[in-house]
């Protein structure tokens, strides 16, 4: 079954599960639209359009992650920009959104359409192959949140993804949510990812989705905490 799996096409992508216009503002977040145009069709990258594990975890973040100015909030693989800009929404005090350059040029003006977050919000280059991360992600030591949505679907993403989550949760001691919206697109690329989180000290745990926002629940889409403090949780199978 896993072999039938991983020799599918690798953007099994599917089709969209929530049927919000982001460019039109029909994603509110706090009771305000959120602003978030995507670039379809141009056969750059995933990075450019909006996926439904963005809006899932946008809302859950919404619903069950009180953020205060104090946040320091980085988004990994953010592609349009969609969870970071909404944590901005919900009133982190800064917020990061990195993903490679070809991503960049939308996700900058995504922000801009947003004009009452762009000042607290950052948008630049995080390559998880590079061996140089950006000093704003493992040297001032003070992000409090890392969240990533549906940004592993290939096993060549997943070591150069655990590496970086795990170098920036080093630098950073002050970490309260690690956060990873996930769908299953080939059960080996599962495998593997729980394997080198779990060989990284990462703690996985199943966030149950009667605990996602109402309105935004999905049975393909999951999310799930990370941690690698000592502490007692349901590890992801």
């Amino acid at each position: 079954m896993a072999a039938q799996e991983d020799a599918a096409p690798v953007l099994l992508l599917g089709w969209r599960e929530f049927a919000v216009n982001c460019s039109r503002g029909e994603l509110k977040i706090a009771g305000k639209p959120l602003l978030v145009d995507e670039v379809a069709n141009t056969g750059e990258g995933t990075g450019l359009v909006v996926w439904d594990g963005s809006i899932v975890l946008a809302k859950y973040v919404e619903h069950a992650v009180p953020l205060s100015p104090q946040a320091r909030v980085l988004e990994l693989g953010c592609g349009t920009g969609v969870v970071g800009l909404a944590s901005a929404a919900l009133g982190a005090g800064a917020v990061y959104l990195t993903d490679l350059d070809y991503a960049l040029g939308n996700a900058r003006d995504n922000a801009a359409r947003n004009e009452h977050l762009t000042e607290r919000v950052q948008v630049f280059a995080l390559d998880w192959t590079a061996e140089e991360l950006d000093p704003r992600a493992v040297e001032h030591g003070n992000l409090t949140h890392i969240l990533a949505a549906d940004v592993i679907w290939v096993p060549e993403l997943v070591i150069p993804f655990a590496d970086t989550l795990a170098r920036i949760e080093s630098a950073n001691p002050h970490i309260e949510h690690i956060l990873l919206a996930h769908q299953t697109r080939a059960i080996r690329t599962d495998e593997i990812l729980w394997a080198e989180l779990k060989a990284r000290s990462f703690q996985i745990q199943e966030i149950s989705v009667q605990d996602f926002h109402p309105e935004f629940q999905s049975k393909r889409i999951k999310i799930y905490r990370l941690t690698r403090k000592s502490t007692t949780c349901n590890e992801a199978s």
